[in-house]
């Protein structure tokens, strides 16, 4: 029978598949099985169908493998798959997003407790159209090495697929979906992406036009016709009525870097990765197409200011803000950007602060605070915190406390005692007795126990004993009241044997029917530390409950002393991968004690794979990393993985250090929500230099913020 040549180079093609695949099923673990699926009518789908599969893993040996059963990531495409396609034409949409290593990354995600493998398989679904996108009609083979176990792949076996053309279903299914999304069908904007042809682009960015959702930048980059995307977009962001958001300036210089670079796509994954040597170099190849990458949205937001004069009200406001992030200097000289002083001195602008709408006092908060910042502005935030929204209100307190923490105390206990219990920045205080806050906090313990609880945790005294131990014998079932009481038992009886250590150990003990135990001692332990709290914490190290050990051990790092660090070793020894990270993330990060050379070692020891290992090798030198996210992150002084809430707090951890450590000084400057100005960071840079100087240790700034030793 004669095949012909491309017939011949068919059939070699499928035996080098075949081949393959024998190879690869040959090297995983001959207990463990991955059945892959296709959920669907005979295995045949419409081009821009959702394509799904069934994967079912299971195993002969019970007790031996512990699965990844993560089902998506904030980043949209999971790390953990690695499709094989037999045919090498098929297009994956999101290799220009993912791997230009400029946007996107593997996000995280909340996951579940990892299930053990048996007999019975493990079910997880996915869609085939996060890694292929099939353009033509045809018949398709591919399989699936998965790389959900540790120190090992699983392959599946041969799923094959038959694609048609059916012009007629896409527009009928671009209808549908509009009608979907009009009945807030989000699965339908996912089902968007998987279309991806011009009506189901246009459609997106009509949804965005309506203030619905953000421009969807995954459907964008992998639309099946990248040209009109382009043109689509850039009608979009012409629109007046639309403000250019940072990301959208983003999105749009990404499809000019990957046009102009036709750069190779880099790993994305670490099995991907041979060894360290090769994640090094492709850590390095990020930064360098990242210093190019900047570039380019510098240069795309230059282009769009023409396009944001053009805008009117809001939107205009909110797109000279942006670009002005990106390209300040050049917006300013268009008129797009008022002067950085809105033309007035600092002197008038502390005078006038009160006198400012909302927006110019919330800027003067966060991003140009450094112009008026300083011993001047007590009186003036002192006066305006009171009359103000409750969000800059916030930001006021944030910074009154900033520059004054006894003025601020000294404000949040007026209105504590004065019965305005809507500070939320009343929490950020250390607990502390309050004795004339007593009778306002008993009359709204019964009136709005919510509201009154916290607070009753931190500043309630001894006197208010009776009615706390009323609510704590009622047993109750909710774990946010009972957390409030326990911490308010646990701060007025400290005793190591006391009525505080008994309400916290019968608390951690209640499980039925709910998991109260699980944050119970973080939420005590950052509110009072104790005798009493550090025993229940240590003991709780060894709790059945993974989730209400790894509690423990987090707090034992943030708050124990050295007393904490064996028994934390000797939990880890015991073993088990489902808590393992969660020990030596605590091992890594506590403050009584440095991750020195001998500890590393150990440490390292209990790495399972060159993931583990590269989080916890050495770093030279020690990065000191600062950032302030405001009510949603708080205030953070990072060094050598352990973070303090105060300056104060970093310095005394520096002094684990030995002498002649050199710190590299590396704040969060490119932090959109870090609040942290320049000045600040400088300030707080000199202070340290100066402080790690006569002690024989250097603090140099990272090569992004400038040359030299200190």
């Amino acid at each position: 029978m004669a095949f012909g040549f491309l017939g011949v180079l068919r059939l070699y093609a499928a035996t080098e598949f075949e081949f393959r695949h024998a190879r690869d099923l040959a090297s995983q673990p001959p207990d463990v099985r991955l059945l892959v699926q296709l959920v669907g009518e005979a295995g045949r789908f419409r081009i821009g169908e959702r394509i799904p599969l069934r994967l079912q893993f299971s195993s002969t040996l019970a007790n031996t493998y512990r699965l990844n059963a993560a089902t998506y990531d904030r980043s949209g495409r999971l790390p953990t798959e690695e499709f094989v396609m037999e045919q090498n034409d098929v297009v994956d949409p999101w290799r220009d997003y993912f791997g230009s290593g400029v946007m996107g990354g593997v996000g995280g995600g909340l996951r579940s407790l990892p299930p053990v493998l048996g007999l019975e398989p493990h079910e997880i679904t996915l869609d085939l159209n996060d890694w292929f996108r099939f353009d033509r009609a045809g018949r398709y083979r591919f399989y699936l090495k998965s790389h959900r176990l540790e120190n090992s792949a699983v392959v599946s076996n041969i799923v094959e697929l038959e694609i048609v053309d059916d012009a007629a279903w896409r527009e009928a299914q671009l209808a549908r979906l509009r009608a979907r999304l009009e009945q807030s069908d989000e699965t339908a904007r996912q089902e968007l992406r998987t279309l991806g042809t011009p009506g189901a682009v246009e459609l997106v960015l009509e949804i965005a036009r309506q203030g619905r959702h953000g421009v969807d930048s995954l459907l964008l980059v992998g639309a099946r016709d990248r040209a009109h995307a382009v043109a689509a977009l850039d009608r979009y962001l012409a629109d007046e009525a639309i403000a250019i958001g940072e990301y959208d300036v983003r999105l749009r210089a990404l499809v000019t870097f990957v046009q102009r670079w036709g750069l190779p796509p880099l790993p994305t994954a670490f099995w991907q990765l041979q060894d360290e040597r090769r994640l090094q170099e492709v850590i390095a190849e990020a930064e360098r197409r990242q210093g190019l990458f900047a570039q380019f949205v510098r240069e795309e937001a230059v282009r769009l200011i023409p396009v944001a004069l053009k805008k009117q009200g809001e939107a205009r406001k909110s797109s000279a803000r942006e670009i002005g992030a990106l390209a300040l200097e050049e917006a300013r000289k268009a008129g797009l950007v008022e002067p950085e002083n809105y033309g007035l001195t600092r002197a008038e602008l502390i005078a006038g602060f009160a006198t400012f709408d909302q927006d110019r006092q919330g800027e003067l908060l966060d991003t140009k605070w450094d112009l008026v910042r300083g011993p001047e502005m007590i009186p003036v935030l002192t006066k305006a915190v009171r009359g103000a929204p409750v969000g800059l209100q916030d930001v006021m307190m944030r910074r009154l406390r900033e520059l004054s923490p006894a003025e601020a105390w000294g404000l949040v206990k007026q209105e504590l005692v004065a019965g305005n219990l809507d500070f939320a920045t009343m929490k950020e205080f250390p607990a502390v007795d309050v004795p004339e806050a007593d009778a306002i906090l008993r009359q709204r313990l019964r009136e709005d126990p919510a509201t009154a609880l916290p607070l009753m945790a931190r500043f309630g005294t001894v006197k208010l004993a009776g009615p706390m131990r009323e609510l704590w014998a009622r047993r109750m079932r909710s774990c946010f009241p009972e957390q409030e009481v326990v911490t308010y038992l646990a701060r007025v009886f400290p005793a190591a044997e006391g009525e505080g250590r008994e309400a916290l150990r019968l608390a951690m003990r209640s499980r039925e029917g709910r998991g109260c135990s699980t944050w119970l001692l973080v939420h005590v332990g950052r509110v009072v530390w104790s005798e009493a709290v550090q025993a229940e914490a240590i003991e709780a190290l060894n709790d059945s409950d993974v989730k209400t050990a790894e509690g423990a051990a987090l707090i034992l790092a943030e708050q124990g002393d050295l007393r904490v660090e064996e028994p934390l070793w000797r939990r880890l020894e015991l073993g088990g991968p489902e808590i393992r990270d969660g020990l030596m993330e605590a091992m890594g990060s506590a403050r009584a004690w440095r991750l020195d050379d001998a500890r590393r070692k150990r440490l390292l020891s209990f790495c399972p794979d060159l993931e583990c290992r590269q989080r916890w090798a050495a770093g030279h030198p020690v990065t000191v990393d600062v950032s302030n996210g405001g009510s949603m992150y708080p205030v953070a002084f990072r060094v050598g993985g352990y973070t303090a809430r105060t300056l104060g707090g970093l310095k005394q951890k520096l002094l684990q250090y030995p002498a002649g450590t050199a710190f590299r000084w590396c704040p969060q400057e490119s932090n959109p929500i870090d609040s942290f100005t320049p000045g600040m960071r400088e300030e707080m840079f000199r202070d340290l230099a100066g402080y790690l100087r006569p002690r024989g240790m250097f603090l140099e700034r990272c090569p992004a913020t400038g040359p030299g030793r200190n």
